[in-house]
């Protein structure tokens, strides 16, 4: 899984944001500079299809905000939150067996 801020283009993006549901707790904090490459790797239920799913728009944040671009899709202080359709990032699923 990854998300790539593809060279050439003057795109970033920042995350900090915590998502809380039932016993799980996912506090995610980064920024990807223009022209980087962002790998997400970890354990089974360590929150990688969760932190995606935040950028694409599929779950929101419980406290924080995510931003690409400087545009603000999810920020709970100010109850902003773009839809996953007028986002303009799209999630690609693993297929298996």
């Amino acid at each position: 899984m990854g998300f790539c801020v593809t060279s050439g283009w003057t795109m970033s993006l920042e995350i900090d944001c915590q998502l809380q549901r039932d016993k799980f707790n996912l506090e995610v904090h980064l920024t990807v500079a223009p022209g980087s490459v962002l790998a997400i790797t970890g354990e089974n239920g360590s929150g990688k299809t969760s932190t995606l799913d935040m950028i694409a728009g599929l779950l929101a944040c419980t406290t924080g905000k995510i931003s690409l671009n400087d545009r603000v899709f999810d920020d709970s202080t100010t109850n902003q939150f773009v839809q996953p359709e007028k986002r303009g990032v799209s999630t690609v699923f693993q297929g298996g067996g």
